[in-house]
């Protein structure tokens, strides 16, 4: 069971501007309007959260593969490991730079293992995951788009050896990228309970988490290892929109944001602020994404 996460206003924003700004995009308050009725200040708004590069979390030795330079030139030489939140969406990138994907890899005769765990694992009330993608479909003959799906794994209470039973639970998109070299996955955040600020830590459920095996006739049962690798923690951009309603003229430094909001999928937000005496006032609203910020302000008369 997931365990309730309790944390402050105070913290959420000292993690937004303590962690290094990653953002490869900003972040942009692209509407902000404030409205009066009685002692009622009502806020709407529209917040683009930045995205960042693909963020380096490993590297392999080069040439390491079975099959030296020749498994290297179809795919076999695991040599990079990145993640990013690449866009203003809860989308995550699972990239895996190989070096070459001559041909485009070899579609039926290898897959590719990611394994991960989401705060902790379950654990420390997170999840535990793997990411399986191939060259071609789901292993049968006919197929011939690239394979790629998120498996849920728990622990199997009947395994002598504290073992997980993994189960597909979603398709996910992946291009084999020939030109780049790469093996680019795209996971939604919530489709392994990733959120702002969530933690993912590579998982060695069998192994080294990320490695690229033989199958068998297409299957999702690796055999012979080719390469296999670990990597580094990454940590989700803190994403965060805050708002405050002060005395006009007040300079934005003295700014002290009091109310927070979760912006709908499409980046819209609204919020109200009762019981405000009569005057003129500037409401601020704030927005952070992976340590970068950006403000903006507009103004409002009550009575």
């Amino acid at each position: 069971m997931q365990r309730p996460l309790t944390i402050s206003l105070a913290l959420i924003t000292a993690l937004a501007l303590a962690l290094p700004a990653r953002a490869a995009t900003p972040t942009e308050i692209t509407a902000l309007s404030a409205t009066a009725s009685g002692s009622t200040v009502s806020v709407s708004g529209k917040v683009t959260y930045g995205g960042e590069d693909p963020f380096l979390v490993g590297q392999d030795g080069t040439g390491d593969n079975l099959g030296g330079a020749a498994g290297g030139a179809v795919g076999l030489d695991l040599q990079r490991l990145f993640i990013s939140q690449p866009g203003a969406n809860q989308n995550l990138l699972f990239t895996i730079d190989v070096g070459s994907l001559t041909g485009g890899g070899v579609p039926q005769a290898f897959q590719y293992n990611w394994d991960v765990a989401v705060d902790g694992g379950a654990d420390a009330g997170g999840g535990n995951w793997s990411i399986k993608a191939m060259a071609a479909g789901t292993g049968s003959s006919g197929d011939t788009e690239p394979y790629a799906a998120i498996y849920s794994c728990v622990p199997d209470p009947d395994s002598p050896t504290g073992g997980f039973t993994c189960s597909e639970v979603q398709r996910l998109t992946v291009a084999f990228d020939a030109e780049a070299g790469e093996i680019r996955i795209t996971v939604p955040a919530s489709a392994i309970g990733a959120k702002s600020g969530s933690t993912i830590d590579a998982w060695a459920r069998n192994g080294q988490p990320v490695w690229v095996r033989t199958s068998a006739a297409g299957a999702l049962t690796g055999f012979v290892t080719a390469d296999d690798m670990t990597h580094d923690t990454y940590t989700m951009p803190v994403r965060l929109t805050e708002l405050a309603v002060v005395p006009a003229g007040t300079p934005e430094a003295d700014v002290a944001y009091t109310r927070t909001v979760t912006p709908s999928a499409n980046g819209s937000f609204s919020a109200s602020f009762p019981g405000t005496a009569s005057g003129a006032y500037d409401v601020w609203a704030r927005a952070c994404s992976a340590g970068a910020c950006t403000t903006g302000s507009a103004p409002v008369t009550v009575g």
